[in-house]
């Protein structure tokens, strides 16, 4: 299943950014759990929802007017929903098939879909992340309007903005305009893959977050993060080997990273069970 996703992926990544979309790679990253998955099928979806979003806007241009429009025709016409629970909070609100044809989504997959509808309808929105938090954004620097996809695209204000980084990174953070710069692609999709690793790790399926960890790399070949979380998911797994060429890439790129002495203790302890294991 990993095989059918990373090939999925990696053809898209291999392309300029602009010549696929965001659909598409959702779409890649959802065959980790159905590789045959029928992704025309899924665009076309797509297509009529944006068809949907067309009429329901008509000739308004505001952007509230027309993120109202588009809004109004996922959560009130089509009845997308956020995942709200435990029991929903699993792999399938991650995955842009499932939450096509349940209608239950994450919010990085609600702002997804709101994201595609828009811009098969001929309008431009963008995401921006805040520290827990995922907005739709539309408009240039000088003024910018945004909405919240867990909300059904309510508006947000700066002001809401600002207590949002506030309470999202328990008043360790202030709010910088920074915030509010629009996510690239590939970054929208490995916020899905971050929220889809820890899904599976809280499984515990640390073989399929493993996956999502590999997909990450894909992305972003040296993130230090998931270098470190491909070394520690080799260790729970067993893999002690593999887990000690991956600690070591990590320490050898971070010798000072905010992780390394964690990193060296369990450094040590995968070299005394690959010892244990001979």
């Amino acid at each position: 299943m990993r095989d059918a996703a990373h090939q999925a992926l990696g053809e898209l990544l291999s392309q300029p950014v602009g010549s696929w979309t965001l659909g598409e790679g959702a779409l890649a990253i959802a065959r980790l759990e159905h590789p045959e998955l029928d992704a025309p099928a899924c665009l076309a979806e797509l297509d009529r929802l944006a068809a949907a979003a067309r009429e329901s806007v008509g000739d308004a241009r505001h952007p509230r007017f027309l993120a109202s429009g588009i809004a109004r025709v996922l959560f009130e016409d089509e009845r997308f929903r956020l995942a709200e629970d435990d029991n929903e909070a699993l792999p399938a609100s991650c995955m842009l098939d499932q939450v096509l044809a349940t209608r239950i989504g994450a919010p990085t997959l609600l702002a997804l879909v709101f994201l595609e509808i828009s811009r098969r309808a001929g309008f431009r929105f963008e995401t921006v992340a805040l520290p827990g938090h995922f907005l739709l954004r539309h408009g240039a620097s000088e003024e910018v309007f945004l909405f919240d996809p867990a909300r059904e695209g309510r508006p947000v204000s700066l002001d809401e903005a600002r207590r949002m980084v506030a309470d999202g990174s328990g008043g360790r953070t202030e709010f910088r305009e920074g915030f509010l710069r629009p996510l690239t692609p590939p970054q929208v999709l490995a916020r899905i893959l971050a929220n889809l690793k820890a899904i599976y790790w809280r499984g515990p399926d640390y073989e399929r977050a493993l996956d999502a960890v590999e997909l990450m790399l894909a992305i972003r070949p040296d993130d230090p993060r998931e270098i470190r979380d491909r070394g520690r998911l080799m260790f729970l797994m067993g893999r002690m080997r593999d887990a000690i060429v991956a600690f070591e890439s990590y320490l050898a790129h971070n010798p000072r990273g905010e992780d390394a002495d964690v990193v060296r203790m369990l450094l040590v302890e995968a070299r005394a069970g690959l010892r244990a294991q001979r």
